[in-house]
This record gives structure tokens, C-alpha cells and sequence, in this order.
């Protein structure tokens, strides 16, 4: 019996595809479908209908559910954040594989908003504090801030330092706050980016290969002041932004209590100084320097010899990804907080087993042990 094609409209599957930034042959390769092939699927002029069996591999390479590539005309795509960087005075252009990444976690922020309740996303987007970057002081939103995420300054210190990148990303998570870690392709020119809008969950992405775990704390909370101004961004570790810089100086004061750094030290001009208090308080370097700069403890020569140093120092073979478990890997990139909103909807019967195995991207026998692996985690750092 042949195969019965399925009626679609090409602008759906166009929309679908650019949605994630993928090109038509990276379709090609994913959902194992001829290029042309892809290409008569989404011509205007003359379509070729795809059977069901290339329609669902389309749909699992999209992160779609199937219904949505029957939609009878395309969505329209979210704008990209607005991007923060700066180098040499000249703005900066975002490259093909970010723009796919930012895409990708688009579609997720788009999944989650819709698996929760709107009270749900209400509060959620209400636990957010709210300042200005032209009115508020970062060092009072910073203190602010720390006092809404409940963290004591023993809590910190006590914490394993390979062990403060996981406690607080989950103390920002359990405010309801999606935290992704992915390769962002960009590397050091990237440091992270946050997707805002009052009608979807807030979300923040930071790179998994920056060159240490403290370095991408401080990308969190820089990510979250900009949530907290109510605009996402696309940002780099240093800029002269006002908004940018607003961003780091609440960044680290939310991470460096001003009593608690000027009981440990006085006028700093050593990065050895810096060093130790960066192990102390289980932050990054740059964020020590520029939390002392603030508090008139340095000059801006310090963050320059701090910065020349970490230039020089190369990532060593122990620094290297190891092989770890399906479940443990996702666990690491897609955050507790869209973990459990899925696993969430999956138990309450809003979305199907196949379904929320797209949507993690895990093989269904592996759905058990990441749902034991995000409770444990929730109980873990829950207060």
C-alpha cells in the first residue's frame, strides 16, 4: 500500500525550520530526508506533500509537536534579544550558530510557557524583582536581590567550590527562572544571553565552555539583572554599555556582600588577593576585581592584570567534557527548572510520554532517572 501524503502549507515547514535557525541541509541530515526533497516540501509554487513518516521526523527534528506542522499558516518568529556587545566602539553581529542556539532555546522557552498554567507563569514572572538601570542603584538591587534568593553569606562560603555553579543556578531555577547551559559557538565573545517577555517564562543561557564554573556564576547573575530590568540581552564578560555595566556591578554585588568584603580586606592591588577571595566566596575572579573597583578598594588595573592572567591560563586535559550518562548530561543543559515543568505536565497527562522525550531530548527508558535526578536535586538545595 503506498504511502499517503499528508497536506501541508510549505510556510509552516519554512517557518518551523528557521524557527531554529537550521538550514535546509542541516534538515537533511537530522530528519534523514534528501535536500531537494526538503526543498519541494516547502516550495510556494509547486509543493510535494511529505508522507506522515517524514511529516513526524520533521516534527521530532523541529522540537515541534506533530499538530503544529498542520497549522494551516506559519507562526510568526520572536526577534532576537538585543544584542550588548561592543568591540572596538563597533556593535556586534551575531554568527549563524548562535542565532541557532538562540532559536533552539526559544522553542524552549515557547514549550515550557506552554506547559504551565497562566497563574503559574504569573507568579513566576512576579517573584522577578524589577528595577531601572537609569533610577536603581546595582549594589541595592544586588543586596536585594540576594536577600529574595535566601542566601546567607555561610551558605556560600560553605558550599564545595566545584559545587556553587549548581547550588546557585538552583536557587535561581526554584524561583521558577529556566537556567540552560549550552556550547555557545561564539566562545569568550559570548558569555551568555537571557530571553524576557511579560507573557513567557524568563530564561537565561550561559556557556557551558567558558574557562571556569565561578566565571559562569557570575554570567547567572549578570543574566538576571537584565531579567530584572525587563530586558533580555545578548552580552560579553566586559562592555561600557550602561546597561551592560549596570548588569555587572549587580552581578557582583549580589554575590559579594560590601560588609563581608571590606571585613576581609583593604586596598587590593595583588591578583594574588584576588585569587583567595574568589576561592572564598566560590566566585570569579573578574567579578572580585570589579566588586573591589566599585568599593574604591582598586583600580581598574587590577581587573586588567586579572584578565591578562586568565589569558595565559589553558584549559588542561582534566578540564575536558568525560563521558557522563545521557540523563546526567541533559540534566547539566536543559536546568532543573524546564526538567521539572515537563516532567510536571507529563505527570499530570497534559503531554504524552513520546512527547516529553522530545522535548528532553532522553530516550524514554531514561525519563525515570531524570526525574529521580531533578527531585534530588530540588531537595538538595530547597530551603
Amino acid at each position: 500500500m503506498p504511502r499517503q501524503p499528508i497536506p501541508v502549507n510549505p510556510s509552516v515547514l519554512v517557518w518551523a525550520r528557521r524557527a531554529l535557525g537550521l538550514t535546509v541541509e542541516d534538515t537533511s541530515i537530522a530528519a534523514d530526508i534528501p535536500a531537494e526533497l526538503l526543498r519541494a516540501f516547502e516550495s510556494e509554487s509547486r509543493p510535494k506533500a511529505p508522507t506522515i513518516g517524514q511529516l513526524r521526523r520533521l516534527a521530532a527534528t523541529y522540537k515541534r509537536p506533530f499538530g503544529a506542522l498542520l497549522l494551516p499558516s506559519a507562526p510568526s518568529i520572536p526577534p532576537l534579544p538585543d544584542d550588548h556587545r561592543t568591540f572596538g566602539g563597533k556593535a556586534a553581529k551575531v554568527g549563524r550558530g548562535t542565532v541557532a542556539l538562540i532559536r533552539e532555546a526559544q522553542r524552549m522557552q515557547e514549550i515550557a510557557t506552554e506547559l504551565l498554567e497562566p497563574q503559574e507563569l504569573t507568579s513566576i514572572l512576579d517573584r522577578i524583582p524589577r528595577f531601572d538601570a537609569f533610577r536603581d542603584g546595582a549594589f541595592v538591587a544586588g543586596r536585594a536581590t540576594r536577600e529574595i534568593l535566601g542566601v546567607k553569606i555561610q551558605e556560600q562560603m560553605g558550599w564545595e567550590k566545584r559545587d556553587a555553579l549548581n547550588a546557585w543556578r538552583a536557587k535561581v531555577q526554584m524561583q521558577g527562572v529556566v537556567v540552560l547551559m549550552k556550547a555557545l559557538p561564539e566562545g569568550k565573545e559570548i558569555r551568555g544571553f537571557s530571553l524576557y517577555s511579560p507573557r513567557k517564562i524568563p530564561m537565561i543561557v550561559i556557556n557551558k565552555t567558558d574557562r571556569a564554573e565561578q566565571a559562569r556564576i557570575f554570567t547567572i547573575f549578570h543574566e538576571y539583572g537584565h531579567l530584572a530590568l525587563r530586558r533580555g540581552g545578548i552580552c560579553a564578560e566586559q562592555n561600557d554599555v550602561r546597561v551592560e555595566k549596570w548588569c555587572n556591578q549587580f552581578a557582583a554585588a549580589l554575590l559579594l556582600p560590601e560588609e563581608e568584603v571590606r571585613r576581609q580586606t583593604g586596598w587590593v592591588d595583588s591578583t594574588e588577593v584576588v585569587a583567595r577571595l574568589a576561592d572564598q566566596y566560590r566566585v570569579s575572579r573578574p567579578a572580585v576585581a570589579i566588586r573591589l573597583i566599585e568599593l574604591g578598594l582598586a583600580d581598574q588595573t587590577l581587573y586588567d592584570k586579572v584578565e591578562a592572567e586568565a589569558d595565559k591560563r589553558k584549559p588542561s586535559d582534566n578540564d575536558r567534557e568525560p563521558r557522563i550518562p545521557q540523563t546526567v548530561r541533559r540534566l547539566a543543559e536543559v536546568g532543573i527548572g524546564y526538567g521539572k515543568i515537563v516532567l510536571d505536565a507529563l505527570q499530570n497527562e497534559s503531554i504524552t510520554t513520546a512527547t516529553a522525550s522530545n522535548y528532553l531530548d532522553l530516550r524514554i527508558g531514561n525519563l525515570e532517572d531524570f526525574r529521580e535526578k531533578v527531585a534530588g536535586t530540588f531537595h538538595r538545595y530547597g530551603t
